[in-house]
């Protein structure tokens, strides 16, 4: 069965990514490399990745979006959003189109997906690890350490006061 193809259209019923390909492609060619994983992946590859960052970054228990709301109530995804403040604070965000700071975000995330799971199940949380001993090198966890399922680098894309992933403090204080 072939991957689903990528229905990026703002405020679709039916929509399932926050950015295209081709877009995500650009985004890719446009940063400095880290290694080949995009560029070597296939177009399924990269489909998929997106797919999956995007339902990720769409998750409540992965990502909580503080500012704005969803523009129609039939919408599938949870951009666009209407009353969304631009990076700069002077603007609205237009509540026709998902953001060009989320889409590079889904992009970011996607590629990194393609390297590792980051939303699978972590080690630190499901085994408990406090020490591993190999030989004379010592690895402990401190006690409240917690995955991050969403990287920091997709964090930073993304103006804080628009929202921050689930189970970190934002960056700032949050608007309300």
């Amino acid at each position: 069965m072939p991957v689903t193809p990528i229905d990026a259209t703002p405020g679709s019923a039916v929509a399932n990514a926050y950015v295209t390909l081709a877009v995500a492609d650009q985004y890719h060619l446009d940063r400095p490399a880290v290694g080949a994983t995009w560029a070597d992946a296939s177009s399924d590859s990269k489909t998929a990745a997106i797919l999956w960052a995007t339902k990720l970054l769409d998750s409540p228990s992965n990502w909580i979006w503080s500012e704005g709301y969803p523009t129609t109530p039939t919408q599938a995804l949870l951009w666009p959003r209407a009353g969304v403040i631009k990076r700069n604070g002077w603007e609205y965000v237009p509540d026709s189109a998902v953001p060009i700071e989320v889409q590079h975000a889904t992009a970011e995330y996607a590629r990194q997906l393609l390297v590792s799971d980051m939303a699978g199940n972590s080690d630190v949380e499901t085994q408990g690890i406090k020490q591993i001993t190999a030989d004379v090198v010592t690895l402990i966890f401190k006690d409240g350490v917690k995955p991050k399922p969403v990287p920091d680098t997709v964090v930073y894309l993304i103006p804080t006061h628009w929202g921050y992933p689930a189970g970190r403090a934002p960056l700032v204080p949050v608007r309300t």
